[in-house]
């Protein structure tokens, strides 16, 4: 004798919960790894209307992002520390900037031992201003033509042999 069942359709949804998301940065400028539904936060504290794949990051602390899905917000990433001089002991104590303000020209003293890898300058909107590069491990200073910038608040990010450094400095 056969038998035959029949079974009762059943249908339902699944849903994956985004990716945990990480940051990168180009000078002051931090990307999302996702290109959409991020949320930016600095030191566990939303960062209202920063939800961009981009973000700029101009204040010293922990930045993280996370992203949401369509079935709700993934962990945050990994934090991303920023230090701007004159808000964090250790490094930036010991990098000198001068003059500042400055007029024509900036200039970047890093101790005896510390070389310079990169220097970037950047505006207030986090548009890149000059860029200087080096290879040489003799290098310890490091100096950018102000001249022609305009007058405001600029930012110089300066990777070096002990760890990458954010300095600020007000052009006249």
């Amino acid at each position: 004798m056969l038998t035959t069942w029949t079974a009762q359709t059943v249908t339902g949804s699944f849903c994956v919960a985004p990716a945990k998301p990480s940051i990168t940065s180009n000078g002051i400028v931090l990307t999302s790894s996702s290109s959409e539904g991020n949320q930016w936060y600095l030191d566990g504290d939303l960062i209202s209307g920063a939800e961009g794949q981009t973000f700029n990051a101009t204040l010293a602390g922990s930045y993280t992002v996370q992203v949401t899905g369509h079935c709700g917000p993934a962990v945050h990433s990994e934090p991303f520390r920023i230090t701007v001089s004159g808000t964090e002991k250790g490094l930036a104590t010991q990098i000198h900037l001068f003059p500042n303000p400055a007029t024509n020209k900036v200039l970047v003293l890093l101790p005896l031992g510390w070389h310079y890898k990169q220097a970037i300058v950047f505006n207030a909107t986090g548009n890149q201003a000059a860029q200087a590069n080096s290879a040489s491990k003799a290098i310890t200073q490091v100096s950018f033509n102000t001249a022609a910038f305009a007058p405001g608040m600029y930012l110089v990010r300066i990777e070096t042999n002990k760890g990458t450094i954010v300095k600020k400095f007000i052009k006249e």
